[in-house]
């Protein structure tokens, strides 16, 4: 068990370690575009926000709902519109560039066969599980599963959640930053086995 969470813990430091990179990465990027004063700006509400959010305790909670709360939202409504777009985008672009890393990060534990300690809720942990205890069980026998699998036809759907549209521009740029995320994993885990 101790292994099982020290992997957990190591896995989630390392994409961590990506996340808050690629942030830094997009810091730089707002300073230089858009300038420090808005890179600051962008740096208060996002410290606000995870400040808002509060602690473990319920009475901690109340006490930073209410006052850095309000904070937060007086930072976010003193904004003018230009620079509110600007924000906006900002917190869009690292969610996004979030979620690549933590897709990457899944892709990766899968590959690897540790599709259990990557997510408790995987799909095809699910799936695995069910089929293992239908044959546990013996519910079905291995022969009649394996005929009937064998069978099964599977065709692709691809839809897109209207939230989920963008540009082909961005997809292309997302592509990229997935691309140079892969080699960077890559070289790491190089070194990994090189040095160890």
């Amino acid at each position: 068990m101790e292994k099982k969470n020290n992997y957990k813990r190591n896995a989630n430091i390392e994409l961590s370690k990506i996340v808050s990179l690629l942030g830094k990465i997009l810091g730089s990027v707002i300073k230089e575009q858009e300038g420090v004063s808005l890179y600051n700006k962008i740096e208060k509400i996002r410290s606000l926000s995870k400040a808002s959010r509060g602690k473990k305790t319920k009475k901690k909670i109340k006490l930073n709902e209410t006052k850095k709360f309000r904070q937060l939202i007086s930072n976010i409504t003193k904004l003018k519109p230009k620079d509110s777009l600007i924000v906006a985008r900002s917190f869009n672009k690292f969610l996004n560039f979030s979620n690549l890393a933590e897709s990457l990060d899944s892709v990766h534990k899968i590959d690897n066969g540790k599709v259990r300690k990557a997510q408790g809720t995987n799909e095809f942990t699910i799936l695995e599980d069910a089929i293992s205890r239908l044959l546990k069980k013996k519910n079905i026998s291995k022969k009649s599963f394996y005929k009937t699998a064998k069978n099964i036809k599977i065709d692709l759907v691809l839809t897109a959640h209207p939230t989920e549209v963008k540009r082909r521009t961005l997809i292309q740029k997302y592509t990229q930053v997935n691309n140079i995320l892969e080699k960077f994993n890559k070289s790491r885990i190089f070194k990994k086995k090189k040095y160890f």
